[in-house]
């Protein structure tokens, strides 16, 4: 479990071998940058600023990969591009020594983000969870 500001290096990616770094920046609630892309009744935007850097190899990062988890366990997965949010995380190939920052988005009730909330990194070709980070 890592707490947000901590990077976390993954091994996966294209080849499965690849090491890949996660930074959690921040996580906070964000406004639409448009009147037509609003939460629905209840929910808000939460964003997720993330770098992801390629240490070795290559890989593809869609920011599928991360996920929002409620204090009630409740998993959100990411809005599209759609919503409007400024600084957008959008896919990307990225080879040794590239990196992206982006911020994520989730629609989810505030509460969502709250104390005993998590941001999972799961490894995009695996079936499991591979680090979370506490909030």
């Amino acid at each position: 479990m890592a707490k947000v500001g901590q990077m976390v290096t993954l091994t996966d990616g294209l080849s499965g071998e690849d090491e890949i770094a996660f930074t959690v920046k921040s996580v906070k609630q964000v406004k639409s940058a448009n009147d037509f892309n609003q939460p629905e009744k209840g929910k808000v935007f939460i964003g997720v600023e993330i770098t992801i850097k390629v240490v070795k190899g290559e890989a593809l990062m869609t920011g599928n990969e991360i996920s929002l988890i409620g204090p009630d366990n409740e998993k959100y997965n990411a809005e599209p591009l759609t919503v409007g949010i400024k600084n957008g995380f959008e896919w990307t190939t990225l080879k040794n020594g590239q990196q992206r920052t982006g911020v994520i988005v989730f629609q989810a009730p505030k509460s969502a983000a709250g104390k005993g909330a998590k941001i999972e990194v799961n490894s995009f070709w695996g079936d499991s969870p591979s680090a979370y980070y506490a909030l």
